[in-house]
């Protein structure tokens, strides 16, 4: 896109001819102008910039006199911040994820006063200050022009947030509802994804295997479709899609919409297309569906519990072994318990639709690679042993095998949320050790450990933290601590119990007292 040499040319070139006759209200007209005026001056401060004082003087002239000297409330530490930024790449990174166009605006404004007055003898310098001020600018109109223009020009890089609704991915708490996709016409392309699991926001970063024909390519599509006229379409249910076009001139255009293929098969097509060469089917792209690279094919664990009993005989009839199996080819999901004076017994569910969902969202890559943690000795007294063994089968013939003590530590993250997914798709199950989420859900003790509890008080709302060797304490239980300064015995109820390693104790040692007994029933 060739810059205009005035304003009236701007207009002219880049807006919709009948944007001087709109009828779409003040607030629509008023974001047209504000949009004429960033995007002229960015072009202008790229074109002069030699002289940084010069054209900064002239824009806070003209700012005054169009907008007067309004500025946005309690922002000085946000705009403060950016000022601070001088290298391009990261303040291009900062931009990105910035949409408030008052602050912006308020930035500049900063920036060209601080800096108008000051003699610079240096022509880098000013080429340096010009392309900040320039920057900015055009993330403003990138910013007020959303759905408002065609992109034109030679596209150079692009960046696609496709935000899927949180409610949507709540069922499988590994899983991405946040995507970005960035490409440049150098090749270089990667997919960074957020994930709200079960413990706290996580993110993810792909780098994409692309050749610079092959990014230009993609680049050149999704140019091309906004080009045109794209329309817009309401889902309720839906997440959204933000694309940021940038060409070889510097030009930032924006578009939004709903991640709702069904509502545009044109859309559709180009999230097809897209990950068509890019080489990936994980890509939400415009339409927001997602479907794995590598897809799961067969889930087998195997559960073996063991009685510690020395008058018991091997193999007796508190021993177990159950096997659990979910295998695309048959459809089916089965469940095997065999004890051993008893026999075994088996539930067999023949559905093959919840078993290719299941497996295509078990398929997300870092599921089930988390290599099980090396055996340790564990301190805690119990009267039984329960070991593990999961094998999973992917589509291109690869395999994973884990193994380990049946318990939190051992197991890959989100077990529990995998078998809970299970147990919802079985019904009038006799659920043995396998679904006990006393055992997946906790970590026994290992050597060297300390046992933490959380405990309340009587009409209390927060927990506190005390220490114990009791290992017969469980959740629930009433018991006397110290309390105050003075230590005074009072009755507190245990909320959580945890193990820690002396250096990953949740409060310091030395600072943490110790529960001094159960709570008999007469207190």
């Amino acid at each position: 896109m060739r810059k205009a040499e005035a304003a009236g040319d701007i207009k002219r070139t880049f807006l919709p001819e009948k944007a001087g006759k709109s009828t779409r209200g003040d607030d629509m007209q008023s974001t047209e102008v504000k949009y004429e005026f960033a995007f002229r001056w960015s072009a202008i401060f790229r074109r002069n910039s030699a002289d940084f004082a010069t054209a900064a003087n002239h824009y806070l002239n003209e700012f005054v006199q169009v907008y007067g000297n309004e500025r946005t409330e309690d922002t000085d530490h946000n705009i403060q911040a950016l000022l601070l930024v001088q290298d391009y790449d990261c303040l291009q990174e900062i931009l990105w994820d910035q949409y408030n166009t008052s602050l912006l605006f308020d930035a500049v404004w900063a920036f060209c006063e601080e800096n108008v007055q000051q003699v610079l003898n240096s022509e880098t310098e000013n080429q340096r200050k010009s392309g900040w001020v320039s920057m900015v600018l055009a993330r403003i109109a990138a910013l007020l022009s959303e759905n408002l223009l065609p992109f034109q020009g030679i596209p150079r890089a692009m960046r696609l947030v496709s935000n899927r609704n949180p409610l949507l991915a709540a069922q499988y708490p590994w899983e991405e509802i946040l995507q970005i996709l960035r490409i440049d016409q150098l090749g270089n392309a990667s997919v960074s994804g957020h994930i709200h699991g079960t413990e706290g926001l996580k993110m993810r970063k792909k780098l994409l295997p692309v050749s610079e024909k092959t990014a230009q390519v993609v680049l050149n599509q999704v140019a091309s479709f906004f080009q045109g006229e794209t329309g817009t379409h309401d889902a309720f249910d839906a997440g959204t899609w933000e694309l940021e076009l940038v060409n070889t001139e510097g030009d930032t255009y924006r578009f939004t919409g709903d991640l709702y293929g069904q509502a545009n098969d044109a859309l559709s097509m180009l999230s097809d297309q897209v990950r068509s060469e890019l080489q990936t089917n994980a890509l939400f792209a415009f339409d927001g569906r997602w479907f794995p690279d590598n897809p799961l094919q067969r889930i087998s664990l195997v559960y073996a519990q063991c009685w510690k009993d020395e008058n018991m005989e091997p193999e007796s009839e508190r021993d177990a072994t159950e096997t659990l199996v979910i295998d695309r080819l048959s459809g089916n999901i089965e469940w095997m318990n065999r004890r051993y004076s008893y026999g075994e017994f088996r539930h067999c569910y023949h559905f093959p639709d919840q078993v290719n969902d299941l497996l295509d969202h078990f398929s997300a890559p870092e599921l089930f690679c988390q290599p099980a943690l090396p055996a340790e000795e564990i301190t805690e007294e119990i009267s039984w042993n329960s070991h593990y063994r999961l094998c999973v089968q992917y589509k291109d013939g690869s395999c994973r095998v884990l193994q380990g003590n049946y318990d939190k530590a051992e197991l890959p993250e989100y077990f529990a949320a995998v078998i809970r997914i299970i147990c919802l798709h079985m019904r009038n199950l006799e659920q043995g050790g396998i679904f006990d989420d006393s055992e997946y859900g906790t970590a026994k003790r290992r050597k060297g450990q300390m046992i933490y509890c959380s405990v309340s008080f009587e009409n209390g709302y927060k927990t506190y933290y005390y220490r114990t060797e009791d290992t017969s304490l469980q959740v629930g239980d009433c018991v006397v601590v110290p309390t105050g300064p003075e230590d005074r015995e009072t009755v507190a109820k245990i909320e959580k119990i945890e193990c820690f390693s002396p250096e990953s104790v949740p409060y310091p040692i030395e600072k943490t007292k110790c529960i001094l007994r159960r709570c008999p029933d007469m207190d």
